[in-house]
């Protein structure tokens, strides 16, 4: 569906290059900003264009528009995929380590400012999960401990008739009665 979409929107504006993602929410900006280099690295290949971004349904739409009408669209795809894909190459740094060119080192810098932006969004993220099993974690122990504590109650007190007659522990001085144990062990005795 989504690619019939995109083929569709393709069809409608032929004379613009349009692509179409799904970010994950704490990598989207990253992700966008480095898509606005792109008419920078087109500009820097002799290459002018117009580009825009837009939100919508939960996709980015990136569309691309030369400035000069006769310049080829499949060039833009080209250098678009190229673009895409050279962050994940792991050969990049050594690539791009003998060039020389400003616009090169200009590319090179966005490419490590997205994967800084990455890097850090995934630490956020690693971040909240860890806080997060951190706080289920504490739940469980106050769960534990509420019903510990509820399990200490009901052995000091012991119910004969419920909501109206209960026995608890009687202190005297000098000495103490157990009441609702003497009962539990009473009731086990008269049981056999």
């Amino acid at each position: 569906l989504e690619q019939s979409i995109a083929n569709l929107v393709e069809l409608v504006d032929k004379e613009a290059v349009l692509a179409y993602f799904k970010f994950p929410e704490e990598y989207k900006t990253a992700c966008q900003q480095y898509l606005l280099y792109f008419s920078q690295f087109l500009a820097d290949m002799g290459i002018f264009v117009d580009s825009e971004l837009k939100e919508e349904l939960s996709h980015t739409l990136f569309k691309v528009v030369p400035k000069d009408k006769s310049e080829g669209l499949d060039r833009i795809r080209e250098a678009l995929i190229l673009y895409l894909n050279v962050p994940a190459d792991i050969n990049f740094e050594t690539n791009m380590s003998n060039e020389t060119n400003i616009a090169v080192r200009q590319w090179e810098a966005n490419i490590f400012h997205l994967k800084s932006q990455l890097a850090l969004a995934a630490s956020i993220i690693q971040a909240k999960d860890a806080t997060i099993e951190s706080l289920k974690l504490s739940n469980f122990q106050y769960k534990q401990l509420i019903i510990s504590k509820d399990s200490k109650e009901n052995l000091q007190k012991e119910e004969i008739i419920k909501g109206i007659v209960s026995l608890k522990k009687y202190e005297g001085k000098g000495f103490s009665i157990d009441f609702p144990e003497l009962f539990r062990r009473l009731k086990r005795v008269v049981k056999k």
